[in-house]
Parts: structure tokens; sequence; C-alpha cells
């Protein structure tokens, strides 16, 4: 989810609704500051659904001008007003909460407001009293697993497992397997295949190793892995190539929605990358049913670990070094006055 971008509380909404209480008023400084917010809503609306460095890009253009002369207008008018007014207490309000305020100007994943995310949670404000008869503990668990792979997927416009329902259909004799971190969860992942109508014979558990070696071994029980979605894997995603184990992905919008795809992508194996769920099913089923097609992938997985960045240790070393050394030459080059040190 994308809550960690979101700004602090003092959002511009609850601006709006600050300075919608002095509008019966008759206040013409409520109905200007209304004017001058909505020019911002309306920007954002033409840029909504763009990349966000497009977003940015265009807050700092035509966003950017507003707000400034928006804190120098507020700024002016709390010197008119009483300051036991509703509009000054609004205007207070927002000046106070200027940084969270004007975060969006700074990162284009920012919304303009916290709406999404009130909207997101108003559910599990809504159902709080029934959250209290989850039954036990391990039930409040599952439970919270449930909520935040459901929302997570509606805020993507994904429904996961559709897509897994129709691989099963299509390959009538595969098996659906997870590796849970604890066995604990088990029965909230067979709660939700059981929603989603997949039978409780195509689904199988298989237990996390207690070590690496072990872990690693899980993957010689299995043909191919199925990227989970929205967020793609990234461990499963190496574990299962180091094995040779051909890894479908669905390219996504978001960072976490590409991370397989990243990693295949600089690996050079193309070929399980899906950009549509109804490609992904595809490839998946060819995997399944066209052996030289699987004997093709795991022989590109296997020659290209050979040479690949991904596995080049030492490199991969250097380059780490490198960045620290480079990031505490920006904020602290006294560290590097004597030159680089051992470790004792």
């Amino acid at each position: 989810m994308s809550h960690a971008f979101a700004p602090p509380p003092g959002s511009e909404s609850r601006l709006r609704c600050r300075t919608l209480t002095a509008i019966p008023t008759g206040s013409p400084i409520a109905t200007e500051a209304l004017r001058r917010i909505s020019e911002l809503y309306a920007i954002e609306a033409r840029v909504r659904g763009q990349s966000s460095a497009h977003r940015l890009a265009e807050r700092r253009s035509f966003s950017k001008p507003v707000v400034q002369a928006l804190q120098t207008w507020f700024e002016a008018q709390l010197a008119r007003v009483p300051g036991s007014s509703t509009i000054a207490e609004a205007i207070r309000y927002a000046l106070s909460r200027w940084e969270g305020l004007t975060r969006f100007l700074l990162d284009g994943r920012v919304e303009l407001d916290t709406n999404p995310v009130e909207r997101a949670i108003r559910p599990v404000a809504l159902g709080r009293k029934n959250h209290l008869f989850a039954g036990s503990e391990g039930g409040g668990t599952r439970w919270a697993v449930v909520c935040s792979l459901i929302t997570t997927c509606k805020l993507n416009d994904v429904e996961p497992y559709a897509y897994l329902r129709d691989v099963l259909q299509r390959i009538p004799d595969a098996l659906l397997a997870f590796s849970p971190l604890r066995a604990s969860l088990r029965p909230a992942f067979a709660h939700i295949c059981s929603v989603a109508g997949i039978d409780a014979a195509r689904i199988v558990f298989v237990p996390q190793g207690r070590d690496d070696a072990e872990n690693q071994a899980r993957y010689r029980l299995i043909d191919f892995v199925l990227d989970p979605m929205p967020y793609g894997g990234v461990n499963g995603t190496l574990e299962a190539l180091d094995m040779g184990v051909p890894v479908v992905t669905l390219v996504g919008r978001r960072h976490a929605e590409r991370t397989s795809y990243s990693i295949l992508t600089n690996l050079g194996v193309t070929e399980t990358i899906a950009q549509t769920g109804g490609e992904y099913v595809d490839i998946a089923v060819r995997l399944a049913t066209d052996p030289a097609f699987m004997r093709s992938v795991r022989t590109r997985i296997t020659d290209a670990l050979s040479a690949s960045p991904l596995t080049d240790m030492p490199a991969h070393t250097r380059n780490l070094e490198r960045a620290y050394v480079s990031a505490l030459a920006r904020r602290a080059p006294e560290s590097l006055d004597d030159g680089p040190r051992s470790g004792g």
C-alpha cells in the first residue's frame, strides 16, 4: 500500500472542510480560499493516472505557484480577520501544517490529500465491533492477513486468485503449492482459496525449511513459480531462479509490483514476463504443457546465472563499498580524511 507516502494529518480535504464552515457566515475570504484550493484539485484531475515523474513536473509548473500565492494570501488575510473567528482558525490550521500540506510538491507519488487512504481504512473503522469476534488471537491474525491482501488488490485493480483459478482450470492435473512463513497461516490461505473457488484438493502446503539448504530444496518439488500479485517476489524469485525454476510474473505499475520483472530483465530471461493477466495464464499453461519450452527456459536461467551481475558477489561488494564511500563523502566527508580503515 502507498500509505507510507501519504502526507501527515492536515490534508487539503481537511482544510476544505474547515474553510466550508465559514461559508454560511457569508465570508468572502472563505469563498476565495475554496476557489484557490479548487485550482489545485483541477490540476490533480488533469494528471491523475500519470507517472509520478510527470505528476511532479506538472505540479512544479502549475501547482507550486498556486500554493505559494495561497500561503502569501493566507498570511495577509489572517491580519484582517478577528483572531477568534472561524476563518482565522481555518487559516491558522493551514499555516501550522504547511509542510504536510505541500509535501505533494516534492514527490509525485504523494496524493494531494489523504482521501484515498481514509477510504481504504473506512471499512476497518466501520467493522471495528465485528472485529472483536474473530474468535481467537490466531483468528484475528488470519483476518488481518485476508483484509490486507484484499485491500491491496482493490487498490491495484487485481484479482489474483482469478488468475490462479484459471491456471488450475487449464492444467487439470496441476497442484498449487504454498509455503507460508508460519504453519498457523495455512488456514488463511485455505480460506482465501475456498472463497476464490479453488478446490482444497488442488492446494498443498510446503513447510519452511530450517535453514537455507532446506529452503532451497523446496524448489525441487515444483515445476515453476507463479509470482504473487499484486506484490512481486524478491527472495522467492531469486531462490527459485538459483534452483533453475522458471518464475512467471505479471508486470505492474508500481515498484513493488515490478520486482520480479526487474530481476528477470536483468538476468535476460524475459520469456516468462507477462504484460496482461491473460498472458500470465498462457505462459504458465505453456510451461506445464510444452516440455521443449520448459527446457529452453530452464537452460536460459542456468546459462544467464553463470554470467549475471546478479550473482557476481565480489563486484556487488565493490559497488556497495563505493556507494557507502560516496554517501559518506556527501554527508560526513571528515570521516574519510584518514583514508580507509580496516575492520577490527
